[in-house]
């Protein structure tokens, strides 16, 4: 027994080496990087896909009916467009997490060896006044097992944790990183941006040839009007008719050649949302569910241990 009452020593000793060397960093440290890279090259393939749909989007084709008419056809994408650019946002505020715990693991696990230290020390220090002897054994106890949760269950839930989240999710995650590039290609290659269509305008009619009064007499004076009349309301009816026509077609030319493959765009969204989302999915396991599982697990075995001593 008298050997057991010197395990603080022995612990806060071996704390303090840890502070200098700390262990279980590298694991971790790469862990993160590999997660950090992934989520990068998704949020730039994402960031891509908007890019490509917003160009398509604000595509503007011109028409002449009776007027002058524009329209954005595009604008039927804007539900993928919307989705995509929350989706990326996502992304990126997980690759900014990953990237952030793969810079702080060494100095969380350095400070978390200088608390377990001192926690230990406390332990192991006689106190002199009998009254103050649960106040510091339960500060020291606080600081020992807040310490050895950063000094070892950190890193090692981020380190062993990375090696079974890749176990479990790496085909998984290939995959999806392999679908959404695809899908990417797809729709990069499909939307053509072209500059605006001019209302299309439509040919003056020939006028027909002058009537000559002279010749009718006065019964051409008096049918002439009337000729003229139906004429020019023929004329009138001929160039609606071709107007409606013309404008009819180059309406249908405009929007094939602005935006000819919205079919195949709109059938590659579903796979841009299923892949998006396994893979914040994973990202979400892989930098939380799982490490802090660990986590848990570690610092409760740490705190029982200590709480028997």
């Amino acid at each position: 027994m008298a050997r057991l009452r010197h395990w603080p020593r022995a612990a806060a000793l071996l704390c303090a080496i840890l502070v200098w060397k700390p262990v279980f960093i590298g694991a971790a440290e790469h862990y993160n990087a590999e997660v950090f890279g992934s989520a990068i090259r998704v949020y730039a393939v994402l960031r891509g896909i908007n890019a490509a749909l917003s160009v398509a989007k604000e595509t503007e084709i011109g028409v002449g009916l009776v007027g002058s008419i524009t329209a954005q056809p595009a604008m039927v994408l804007d539900p993928i467009d919307e989705t995509v650019a929350r989706v990326s946002d996502l992304v990126f505020v997980l690759a900014a997490t990953s990237g952030m715990l793969e810079i702080a693991v060494a100095p969380l696990a350095q400070l978390g060896a200088v608390a377990a230290a001192i926690g230990f020390g406390l332990l192991y220090l006689p106190v002199i006044a009998p009254a103050a002897a649960g106040v510091v054994s339960g500060l020291g106890r606080t600081l020992a097992g807040f310490g050895l949760m950063l000094a070892l269950a950190l890193p090692l839930g981020y380190g062993f944790g990375g090696q079974l989240g890749a176990y479990w999710t790496e085909d998984l995650r290939a995959e999806a990183e392999r679908t959404l590039q695809g899908s990417a290609d797809t729709i990069e290659a499909a939307i053509e941006t072209v500059p605006s269509t001019p209302p299309a305008e439509i040919a003056d009619r020939p006028a027909g040839p002058p009537r000559d009064e002279a010749q009718d007499g006065w019964l051409g004076s008096l049918v002439s009007p009337m000729l003229d009349g139906y004429d020019q309301a023929r004329g009138a009816a001929a160039d609606a008719f071709a107007g409606v026509a013309a404008g009819v077609g180059s309406a249908g030319q405009a929007v094939s050649d602005a935006v000819p493959d919205i079919a195949a765009v709109q059938a590659r969204g579903s796979e841009i949302f299923e892949s998006s989302l396994t893979l914040v999915a994973i990202y979400v396991f892989r930098l939380f569910v799982l490490p802090l599982v660990l986590l848990w697990i570690l610092t409760a075995l740490a705190r029982r241990a200590i709480a028997q001593r």
